[in-house]
């Protein structure tokens, strides 16, 4: 993979299974990268989740040998990323923290996403139009990038999606694939899966670049039908796995699925759940070896109070696949406890029993907020090993019938 002499990713289909009263086949695939491998499909572990692990539990492990962390730079940021000091050191000391926590993940990504809508409240244009609309600042931006990467230690190099016509973004890929290898990294480019001309750009990443890993920024099937009936037909059979980041975390139209546990079959391979903000927007990024209660006192983030607090907090239920408020009729506090590694379990039991609490007292709020996202990625991670087995034994038909709940979600891609 690559022009250039350094380090390797790669991808390798292991098993198909075509055996599903469905559209897409479903398949597993074995990522080699230069510190071990891994197979898919499997769901990768946000920087969200690694805080959420060390505000609580902060000598827990986390499984994933994935790790994504996702930025979004809106218009200020960006201006001052390209023209002040200050933010390119910060940034880089954000993500050496990020590298450190995530030492022990096979594959880390740092993306930093330039915003395509402004908030309400500001003036300033998303920093997309002005990467689109300056060629000057673009090529700054990406040159800035790639060097914040390196600085980093990092390899892969993630470079983010670009809304550009595809007669402009070809030559900015190629020359930076070339500039990239050439210094004995490797990168990975996210593409949006509503891109207008995603067939394209991924034939170009896939045939001329020989890209073996892809990024993809999360859609809904009904926004990019198109993109995801070439993605599964044409590539189930290929060297070449994607990444789907900024996924839903449950899906309303489905009774609150996951997100994550139909995308196997809708052609992606690995998942990483969009990071929600509030919870961890104030922290300290050099507390990261505070006890967990000393974390969660250190936050100052105030959660909206629209909905009851309890309606906030949700945990994924393997036997359903759906994610729940905490105050739902059918949450299962035994399960969800069952569910953890025993050095976990009583810091699960003892948040589930006073849960109710989490109403009027913060810091246990914030402390079961942070447990339920650290269980569902240790959940899913599991689960998701029942699903390659399945598929490398080509019984996933029998999975699906097992986990009704995909139905109505495999049905919509049937049509």
């Amino acid at each position: 993979m690559g022009e250039g002499k350094g380090l390797n990713f790669e991808a390798k289909v292991q098993s198909i299974d075509d055996n599903l009263p469905y559209r897409y086949p479903s398949r597993t695939v074995k990522i080699t990268t230069p510190s071990g491998f891994f197979e898919t499909p499997l769901r990768a572990a946000t920087h969200y989740e690694y805080r959420s692990r060390m505000r609580v539990t902060p000598k827990a492990t986390i499984d994933s040998p994935i790790a994504v962390n996702i930025k979004k730079m809106n218009c200020s940021q960006l201006n001052g990323f390209l023209t002040s000091n200050e933010p390119f050191e910060l940034l880089l000391r954000r993500i050496e923290m990020f590298s450190h926590i995530t030492q022990y993940a096979h594959l880390r990504l740092a993306v930093i996403q330039p915003t395509t809508t402004s908030d309400p409240e500001d003036t300033m244009p998303p920093a997309m139009s002005v990467i689109q609309d300056n060629a000057t600042l673009r090529d700054r931006f990406l040159t800035f990038l790639v060097r914040l990467q390196q600085e980093a230690g990092l390899n892969p190099i993630a470079i983010p999606f670009l809304e550009l016509p595809f007669s402009t973004m070809k030559p900015i890929i190629v020359d930076l694939h070339k500039s990239i290898t050439s210094m004995d990294l490797e990168p990975i480019f996210f593409v949006d899966l509503r891109y207008q001309d995603f067939k394209s750009l991924i034939e170009l990443l896939t045939n001329d670049i020989g890209s073996q890993i892809i990024g993809l920024i999360y859609r809904k099937w009904s926004q990019a039908p198109i993109n995801y009936d070439f993605l599964s037909r044409t590539y189930y059979d290929k060297d070449v796995a994607f990444l789907c980041a900024q996924a839903d975390r449950y899906d309303m139209r489905f009774d609150d699925l996951s997100t994550s546990h139909f995308l196997p079959f809708f052609g992606a391979d690995m998942y990483a759940v969009q990071v929600p903000p509030g919870f961890h927007k104030n922290e300290n990024i050099e507390s990261h070896e505070a006890t967990g209660s000393q974390l969660i006192a250190q936050s100052t983030a105030q959660p909206a109070m629209t909905i009851p607090r309890l309606e906030k907090i949700r945990f994924f239920d393997r036997r359903s696949l759906k994610v729940k408020p905490v105050n739902s009729a059918s949450f299962d506090p035994e399960s969800i406890v069952t569910d953890m590694k025993d050095e976990d379990r009583r810091h699960m039991a003892v948040a589930l029993e006073n849960r109710q609490e989490a109403n009027t007292d913060e810091e246990k709020y914030l402390a079961l907020n942070c447990l339920s996202r650290f269980h569902e990625l240790c959940s899913s991670t599991r689960e998701f090993q029942d699903v390659r087995k399945h598929i490398d034994e080509g019984s996933t038909r029998t999975y699906v019938q097992e986990k009704t709940s995909l139905k109505p979600a495999l049905d919509d891609i049937k049509k």
